[in-house]
């Protein structure tokens, strides 16, 4: 798990997000074609002759009923929706031009036409199409049913649609990854600290879920960080130079922690890290504190230092987890009590104000 969530990226990376909602799409699109096609089946063997009905034509109807209830029935899965998609097109065209042109009307048109209103990604989109399309060139060049390649209107009644299904496509899917683009962009900011980049209070909750999911028999550990003396920074170098302390230290905990650990800015000047499994808090929490102490800022004028405190979840629930959190965090206040008379440094160099009056000494962040 990443310790910065991504960015919006090319449409190509949202594609898990569009095979969602092609799957949610078909559901009900599903249901309505499966119950005119059961409707249709009825009323055409009601008015067959007895034993009229090829057992032949048994199969592809069974299994083009299977494929439209299936969604129908219940929500398809993701990685499911454009395979069913294909074959579900493919069955429409099959059936259609096994009725001959003059019955068959505008079936393959209106498919083509609203393969494009259902479609989502292009290969997938291009794969239904070829499902139309290829098997009316076959049947066409073979004369198959009154259909005819040399019949201009043909040819141009299924171009048209083809046109008509793509420029369909292509605005609907823009329609649709703009909603998921801003979805996306809105889960990152309901979940990332907007100064440091890394996760929120929220979003290190939701990783919390995620990992303990992942790993309910593995222990994570935590690791609680405050800053020492931060709030002079603020007072006499200004906020801004605050922030970019702030930001200074969420790098250097990306840059000691693993990628799949998850860092976060619990508020103010305090960190948490969630350590996954497979590494040792206090290590890494040594490691941290060699770190910070040899930071400097651009101008040489103070130096990070932190006190830390380390946790174990004890259990896979969110509960577990925060009491972890707040375990961590009365060993990180104890450290810091411990610590009192050492955890304010000299700067190495007084900054002067506009006037030349000099600053008193500026106790280092640590």
């Amino acid at each position: 798990m990443s310790n910065r969530l991504p960015p919006l990226r090319r449409p190509d990376a949202h594609a898990g997000a569009l095979d969602e909602q092609l799957a949610r799409s078909l559901r009900p699109i599903a249901l309505v074609l499966s119950g005119m096609y059961l409707l249709a089946t009825a009323h055409g063997l009601a008015d067959a002759a007895p034993g009229s009905l090829p057992p032949t034509a048994v199969v592809p109807m069974t299994v083009f009923l299977l494929v439209g209830l299936l969604p129908a029935w219940r929500p398809l899965p993701p990685a499911l929706a454009n395979p069913v998609l294909v074959v579900g097109i493919g069955l429409v065209a099959v059936e259609a031009l096994g009725l001959g042109r003059a019955e068959a009307g505008a079936h393959l048109e209106w498919a083509l036409i609203g393969l494009g209103a259902v479609a989502l990604r292009p290969r997938w989109g291009l794969a239904a199409a070829g499902a139309i399309l290829v098997p009316w060139l076959l049947v066409s060049l073979a004369g198959i049913g009154d259909w005819a390649l040399a019949r201009p209107e043909d040819a141009l009644d299924v171009v048209t649609a083809a046109v008509i299904g793509a420029v369909v496509f292509a605005a609907r899917r823009r329609s649709v990854l703009g909603l998921v683009a801003s979805r996306v962009d809105l889960s990152h900011l309901a979940l990332t600290d907007p100064l440091t980049a890394v996760r929120n209070r929220r979003g290190l909750e939701t990783a919390a879920a995620t990992l303990l999911g992942a790993w309910p028999d593995r222990p994570l550990q935590i690791v609680y960080l405050d800053l020492d003396g931060f709030k002079a920074v603020n007072d006499r170098l200004g906020h801004a130079e605050g922030d970019r302390a702030l930001a200074a230290v969420a790098d250097i905990l990306r840059a000691t922690f693993r990628a799949a650990d998850v860092i976060g800015r619990v508020g103010g000047d305090e960190f948490l890290v969630i350590v996954a499994p497979g590494s040792d808090a206090g290590v890494a929490a040594r490691r941290l504190q060699d770190r910070l102490g040899t930071w400097r800022d651009e101008a040489g004028r103070y130096q990070l230092r932190a006190s830390v405190g380390t946790g174990m979840v004890e259990g896979a629930s969110l509960e577990a987890f925060w009491a972890a959190v707040d375990a961590a965090d009365r060993r990180m206040y104890a450290d810091k009590q411990a610590r009192r008379g050492s955890t304010r440094a000299m700067l190495v160099e007084e900054p002067s104000s506009p006037a030349g009056n000099t600053f008193p000494m500026l106790p280092a962040l640590g």
